[in-house]
């Protein structure tokens, strides 16, 4: 959890907290051990990261700008890493 967020369970988060992209992923690292899972582009001005904490299974959702700025934009619990070749359940 971050240090400067609000002290929330991860299901609870109900506004994007933002900061500076850099200030954030250390807050995210830092704080919690929290690596990034995966990253994708959300249109052509936004990038979202999944970053997770490998003990607890807690996820984080981030969305960063080209400005600099990056918001979280969901928070979770038992992140579950799939194989590839695994079968639909």
């Amino acid at each position: 959890m971050l240090a400067s967020a609000p002290q929330i369970a991860p299901a609870q988060l109900s506004e994007m907290i933002c900061d500076d992209k850099a200030r954030l992923e250390q807050q995210l690292f830092g704080a919690s051990g929290a690596v990034r899972q995966g990253r994708g582009m959300r249109g052509p001005d936004a990038l979202l990261e999944v970053w997770i904490e490998p003990g607890s299974g807690d996820w984080t959702l981030v969305q960063s700008y080209p400005n600099g700025t990056s918001c979280l934009v969901a928070m979770g619990e038992h992140w579950e890493v799939i194989s590839q070749q695994q079968e639909p359940s």
